[in-house]
């Protein structure tokens, strides 16, 4: 097809070369119809016997000339001019005036019909000119586009046949133009697309039916080694007279799918992490709620046993009953604090993060969350080095719990709009979650972070307790304030990593 094009320019080219030629050489063309009319004028007094009433023949010559060389006035003048002389010469030879009339009419008539047939064809002489240039400028821009564009694009015929292979479409596929053009687009397709293509086609031509004709939609591309990989394929028509063609714009998901791949993972992983630090918080919660009964228990047990030894009996099942009671109550103490230290292990590590790279790496995450609460994400981040000490997941951790907290705190209100800033004061780095919500109740701010504490229906009172762990945990803090969004601004602090 790119052979079919340069054809195409070729012809285009030459016929508006020839064109404006013509209008270069309007001037020689206009010099060389008047010379022809003085020759009418001037020949019949060199030779008017000769001539007699050839006059009008020249006449006629002249005016063709003028027609075709120069313009409408120019043929009509022409035509007056030559009239005039033929004229001069019927009377110089006596001509009877019936044939005179006779002669000057169709003289007339047929330089008239000269000059508008002539006329006639320059006005379809720059219509043509016009249409041409904008064919040479409607090829250029497809072909600019073709060329240019960032996406594969393509141009089949209603047989499945390609007839345009962007550049773009041969870095992405591996096959060139040459190869592709002339041959069915399913070769750029894998099964069950290959066997498939064709009767998507004959279908919609036979009945009219749009099912991928102006849509959008995710399918599998084949490259020329056969390797297979997600597109997002556009379909659309275009009509050329008669004849119909399909355009297909196709764009690569590779990178797409991959990033959702590792937005996947990382939301695993910060679920799993954050499923561990919940249960090392709940130990931690248990072993210090059970420690006073634990330890209740573990005293009865041992008054127990001493009342039960002065008692001098003779079966001594009762006092290894009561030791082994006392073991196990002292047992269960320790399996609580020894599940805490192994859920609690892996303590931060602080490493030299960027902080606008760790939260634009939730992002994706974070918009999530933002539109299932039908809430509006915004960020203002610092701009320059903003390095902090800081496990990224956990830090990561946290933001996104507190962004959840912020859109569920948002759910009945009509504006829902979430801001997450960052900013330097000093030595630490500040990170503020404010929402549009309906703030924290007087008093209540004090017991935010304490566990166990939620007001939620199925919340369990850990969040913010795990999340001010963390940071406690980085060397910061945590803490609640009021937004200017109207809700509630909830900020943490990590210690920069140059100061």
């Amino acid at each position: 097809m790119r052979l079919e094009g340069q054809g195409f320019d070729m012809v285009i080219d030459a016929a508006v070369t020839f064109i404006a030629g013509l209008q270069r050489r309007r001037r020689v063309a206009r010099v060389t119809a008047w010379t022809l009319v003085a020759i009418t004028l001037i020949a019949p007094s060199l030779a008017p016997s000769l001539l007699g009433h050839s006059i009008y023949l020249l006449g006629v010559v002249a005016v063709v000339a003028a027609a075709g060389l120069t313009d409408f006035a120019t043929s009509v003048i022409a035509a007056a001019v030559a009239l005039l002389a033929a004229l001069a010469m019927e009377l110089r030879l006596r001509s009877p005036p019936m044939d005179i009339g006779v002669r000057a009419t169709l003289f007339v008539a047929m330089t008239l019909l000269t000059a508008m047939g002539a006329e006639a064809f320059r006005r379809f002489q720059g219509d043509a000119t016009r249409v041409l240039a904008e064919l040479r400028t409607s090829e250029a821009l497809t072909r600019t586009i073709l060329e240019t564009g960032p996406d594969a694009m393509l141009v089949i015929d209603v047989h499945g046949r390609v007839s345009r292979f962007s550049p773009a479409g041969e870095a992405l596929f591996g096959w060139s133009a040459e190869e592709v053009i002339g041959r069915n687009v399913s070769m750029l397709m894998p099964a069950p697309y290959h066997s498939e293509h064709d009767g998507y086609i004959s279908r919609y031509l036979r009945t009219g039916e749009r099912r991928i004709i102006g849509q959008s939609r995710e399918v599998t591309g084949r490259k020329r080694d056969g390797t297979e990989f997600p597109m997002m394929l556009h379909v659309g028509e275009v009509r050329v007279g008669d004849d119909r063609y399909f355009t297909g714009f196709l764009h690569d998901l590779t990178e797409l799918h991959a990033a959702n791949q590792r937005t996947q993972d990382l939301r695993a992983q910060l679920a799993h992490i954050w499923s561990m630090t919940s249960l090392g918080e709940m130990a931690a919660v248990l072993a210090h709620e059970l420690n006073q009964p634990l330890a209740a228990i573990t005293n009865y047990l041992r008054g127990a046993r001493n009342v039960t030894a002065r008692l001098e009996l003779e079966n001594d099942d009762l006092l290894e009953a009561l030791d082994k009671a006392g073991d196990q109550a002292i047992r269960a103490g320790e399996i609580i604090r020894r599940m805490r230290n192994m859920v609690t292990r892996n303590a931060a590590d602080p490493t030299p993060e960027s902080l606008s790279d760790l939260i634009r790496e939730i992002d994706f995450m974070s918009n999530l969350i933002a539109r299932e609460g039908g809430a509006t994400l915004r960020y203002d981040l610092a701009e320059g080095p903003d390095e902090v000490l800081a496990d990224r997941i956990q830090v990561q951790q946290v933001t996104t719990n507190l962004v959840r907290n912020a859109v569920e705190a948002m759910r009945h209100m009509g504006s829902r709009l979430l801001v997450v800033s960052t900013v330097r004061k000093g030595p630490w780095w500040i990170v503020r979650v404010e929402d549009s919500g309906p703030g924290i109740p007087p008093g209540a701010a004090e017991r935010l972070f304490e566990p166990l504490l939620s007001e939620k229906v199925q919340g369990m009172g850990l969040g913010l307790s795990i999340s001010r762990a963390i940071i406690e945990g980085h060397s910061g803090s945590i803490w609640v304030e009021d937004s200017l969004l109207g809700g509630a601004a909830f900020c943490f602090k990590l210690p920069a990593a140059s100061f």
